[in-house]
């Protein structure tokens, strides 16, 4: 999948003629550090993880990412956050748990694993951010999906030798889409969103996931949500509501002695 990515994202480079910027090696740094740990270190974490623990198990984990990115960017780096905004990420994470709670199991190994992963992620947001002030998303992708290809190829061949061409031909198709939207233009999206707007701010919205689930469930599968499912749509919009409302740093007027 991050194989066909790449063809996805240097077509978006050759329709916006940005070649010029793979020559831009002040971005390199960042580009590097940010694609070690998201687009290698995140990604093997979560995948080996997943061998271990439930999907439920693994999507509750993974809203702490919102709380790690609250410590990086806002306690440590003390970066502004709105309080109301604060208020929508409780909100948000309180309904997203409503509509996983059902799914959860026991803890289990593979949940460390994931949990380590959503540690990590707030550092390579915060360098791909860096690196998106220099160069475009398409450029940032395009050297990510193209390093971590090749380490995940050779770590494919490491851990599953045995693999034939013929699983690969019978899963073309999801590979396509997952290359080309999960791994592709969402990619796009989310970096130009945390060039935009704070990355808890990005990770809170992101919440909003299971709700998509549990529509696509019912449209295409006939899964009937629950009434606590339901129910979680109403601290959902309210924290959607409180995250979307913009607000500017207060200015600190200095007094004169």
């Amino acid at each position: 999948s991050t194989f066909f990515s790449l063809f996805f994202f240097a077509a978006l480079i050759a329709k916006k003629n940005l070649w010029h910027e793979i020559r831009n090696s002040a971005a390199y740094k960042d580009i590097l550090i940010a694609t070690l740990l998201l687009g290698i270190v995140y990604y093997v974490l979560v995948f080996i993880g997943l061998q271990y623990t439930s999907p439920g198990n693994a999507s509750i984990i993974s809203l702490t990412q919102i709380f790690f990115s609250f410590l990086f960017f806002h306690v440590f780096r003390r970066e502004y956050i709105p309080t109301t905004h604060i208020w929508g990420g409780i909100l948000m994470i309180f309904g997203a748990i409503i509509v996983l709670a059902s799914n959860f199991q026991t803890f289990q190994g593979g949940d460390i694993l994931i949990l380590l992963a959503n540690m990590i992620a707030p550092f390579g947001n915060f360098y791909a951010q860096r690196a998106r002030k220099q160069v475009n998303s398409e450029t940032i992708m395009f050297f990510r999906s193209a390093l971590s290809s090749i380490f995940l190829f050779f770590l494919a061949l490491l851990l599953h030798p045995s693999f034939s061409t013929n699983a690969i031909q019978d899963s073309l198709l999801f590979l396509l889409i997952n290359g080309l939207l999960l791994l592709g233009l969402s990619k796009i999206l989310w970096i130009e969103g945390i060039h935009r707007i704070s990355v808890t701010k990005a990770n809170a919205l992101e919440s909003i996931a299971p709700i998509f689930t549990l529509l696509f469930a019912w449209l295409l599968l006939q899964q009937l949500p629950t009434l606590w499912q339901l129910a979680s749509l109403i601290p959902i919009t309210a924290g959607v509501i409180l995250l979307s409302k913009n607000h500017t740093k207060p200015q600190v007027t200095p007094v004169d002695d």
